[in-house]
């Protein structure tokens, strides 16, 4: 499989020139915070490349875990607690507080 690319478009066309707002419409974005999973191939560089400033470009590739299976492949030991519960003494009032009552 070839490599990919997933494309996510972070900041607005609004302003910017009426060629920019084109290539991003025709990368398939409508909306912000959208994200496509797209072909690794010289066109959709170029593409990419006169909108970088406007997307976030991540690489995939197949070695790339999912989050899921890396969850229950993981053996994560969780930090222990003393959780014993230390007796606490209760002194008793020295000869000094004895004497102080009287």
């Amino acid at each position: 499989m070839p490599e990919q690319l997933q494309i996510t478009y972070k900041k607005s066309a609004i302003g910017r020139v009426f060629k920019q707002k084109r290539v991003i419409r025709a990368l398939g974005f409508t909306h912000l915070g959208q994200s496509r999973v797209v072909a690794d191939n010289p066109a959709m560089r170029g593409m990419i490349r006169k909108v970088q400033h406007l997307l976030v470009v991540e690489s995939l590739s197949e070695s790339v875990v999912a989050p899921e299976s890396k969850k229950s492949s993981e053996v994560v030991e969780e930090p222990t607690k003393d959780t014993s519960v230390t007796e606490v003494k209760e002194e008793e009032p020295s000869e000094a507080e004895n004497n102080q009552d009287v």
